[in-house]
């Protein structure tokens, strides 16, 4: 497959008569103001979700306004996507007032597989007389965490396509590696919900007894499985890493029968 990261950006979106194209997926999106990251794996610290699926359809999503009716109002759609999971997710996504679903089907790469990095959308309470859902509000809604957040495999050619081709990630995947080569799930350590938060661990040995491990690498080991939270950690030479950076340490100390096992350890997780 070949990697072919394209740029569709215009710099304004104006409302069009029948005759006229729909825009495409990103010259839907203009000229966005944002920062980048140089990671997939920091962008998926960002993200709630990061998800492979297919773009199956669009619906009608907000329309942000002083009424349903704002001639002047900033109308959005919901993406439709297909994953493993029961619900297909909604990414909410902006678009020029004038055109028909049909006409913003036609335009749409539908059928393509994508790669989502995802925030959860909940309607700011400051904001809730701005936001008028037109169809079904009742799921959840998304939003990509930044414009490097939605990857498009083209389904004719194989390529992939992003937002803007100049922006790319320190380590972007290889140009023939396959759509599923830039999927980085977050890890359980990054959950917002635990943000802040310091932990702190004591082994309880009994004295005289020997640990099953014979080597200091089989009682990291173990430790890692025994503490699931540390899925995806790196764990070495007495320092616990998250993506490169130190989060905690630990203490690995000799048992009888020339064994081993981790007699403590602490971490913190990470802010936003």
């Amino acid at each position: 497959m070949r990697t072919a990261a394209v740029a569709l950006m215009i710099t304004v979106l104006v409302g069009c008569g029948d005759d006229d194209p729909a825009p495409g997926l990103f010259e839907s999106q203009g000229v966005i103001d944002w920062d980048p990251v140089a990671t997939r794996a920091e962008l998926a610290a960002m993200s709630d979700t990061v998800v492979i699926g297919t773009l199956v359809d669009v619906d009608d999503g907000y329309m942000v306004g002083s009424s349903i009716d704002d001639e002047f109002g900033s109308p959005e759609i919901e993406l439709v996507i297909d994953t493993v999971n029961d619900e297909p997710m909604r990414l909410l996504w902006y678009y020029a007032p004038g055109f028909s679903l049909d006409q913003i089907r036609d335009a749409f790469p539908i059928g393509a597989r994508v790669v989502v990095y995802a925030t959860r959308f909940v309607v700011p309470e400051s904001d809730q007389g701005s936001y008028h859902h037109i169809g079904d509000v009742d799921h959840v809604h998304w939003r990509w965490t930044n414009p490097q957040g939605l990857i498009v495999e083209d389904p004719d050619t194989g390529d992939i396509v992003v937002y803007n081709s100049a922006v790319t990630f320190d380590d972007a995947p290889a140009g023939d590696a396959e759509l599923e080569a830039w999927f980085v799930e977050p890890l359980a350590f990054e959950d917002p919900v635990l943000a802040g938060l310091c932990e702190d661990m004591i082994s309880d040995f009994v004295e005289g007894e020997p640990s099953p491990h014979s080597t200091e690498a089989q009682a990291v080991a173990r430790f890692a499985v025994e503490h699931s939270i540390l899925d995806g950690l790196d764990l070495v030479d007495g320092t616990i890493l998250l993506r490169g950076g130190r989060v905690g340490s630990y203490r690995v100390v000799s048992r009888p029968g020339d064994t081993f096992a981790v007699a403590s350890a602490g971490w913190c997780f990470p802010n936003p």
